[in-house]
């Protein structure tokens, strides 16, 4: 039993499932899929083409070097297509020189999309936003990042264990990549997830300060409970004047009673922010106090 397509199965099968109309532009899809093939020593070219992507390098291997590609194989979700062809052994050894291969305004962005398929890996929409390019070369990797920048996408380069790579981290330059390359249902799912997270971080942020500022009104409580029993212990509540006093031997006595219900205990009752002052009164007059008289 097949398992289920990953997130780059979905956008390698939609990026090659694009059709494209110009012989120019076919060929340019061409020579951007040979980033993921090699020549063996007797001459043959194997190209790994992902599964997603096998029927497509199938037809172009036909149409662009007149030969019927052998499957000799497959590796870590790769097809292994092997044929002979002076002429994609030409464009094999050109990877790092693209300008042959744009004949129109549309041809870069179709090599960008076969370097995508042969060689580009992204996370899924739900992680961290990350897309790598990672050419044969280094040579092939910076021919890949200006071809990139001729089309509006900035990348960065990065090494790894000797061999370097492209890589994008904006959220915006890779939906921007996306929907450059067709992959359109890729892209709304890519923003579609950047919504949600988006949503969900809002709504923790103000979870976290909901939590955060009952944190602090109820150490401001404390307090205030504290520094009113301090004065009571210490006869020094008379320093209050007579509507503070009141509110605070209330807070003495109902220490767990909310603000509404102290309020209306008030003789006459007093609103809820008027009390809120009261106590914000005490706590400054105590604690002035208590410097005075520890």
């Amino acid at each position: 039993m097949s398992s289920a397509p990953t997130w780059n199965d979905r956008i390698k099968a939609e990026m090659s499932a694009v059709e494209i109309k110009k012989q120019c532009c076919r060929r340019a899809l061409t020579f951007g899929l040979m980033f993921c093939a090699k020549r063996t020593d007797n001459g043959d070219v194997i190209l790994a083409a992902p599964e997603a992507a096998t029927e497509l390098a199938q037809r172009l291997i036909k149409e662009q070097f007149t030969r019927e590609p052998s499957v000799i194989g497959s590796s870590r979700g790769r097809m292994l297509l092997s044929f002979n062809s002076r002429a994609a052994r030409i464009m094999l050894e050109k990877q790092g020189d693209y300008a042959e291969y744009v004949k129109c305004s549309e041809c870069a962005t179709h090599v960008m999309r076969g370097i995508f398929i042969a060689v580009g890996s992204m996370n899924s929409p739900e992680k961290e936003c990350y897309l790598q390019i990672t050419p044969a070369d280094m040579h092939a990797a910076f021919a890949a990042k200006e071809l990139g920048e001729a089309c509006g996408i900035q990348f960065f380069t990065g090494e790894r264990r000797g061999k370097t790579y492209l890589y994008a981290k904006k959220r915006e330059v890779i939906e921007q990549l996306l929907g450059e390359l067709g992959a359109n249902a890729a892209y709304f799912d890519f923003i579609n997830a950047g919504i949600g997270k988006q949503t969900r971080g809002d709504a923790n942020r103000a979870s976290n300060c909901i939590t955060s500022n009952i944190s602090k009104s109820v150490a401001a409580a404390k307090h205030i409970t504290e520094l009113i029993r301090h004065a009571i212990e210490a006869d020094r509540l008379s320093v209050l004047p007579p509507e503070l006093n009141e509110t605070a031997r209330l807070r003495a006595a109902y220490p767990d009673s909310s603000l509404a219900a102290l309020a209306a205990m008030h003789i006459p009752p007093v609103s809820k922010s008027g009390l809120y002052h009261r106590l914000e009164k005490i706590a400054e007059i105590l604690e002035e106090d208590r410097k005075k008289h520890p």
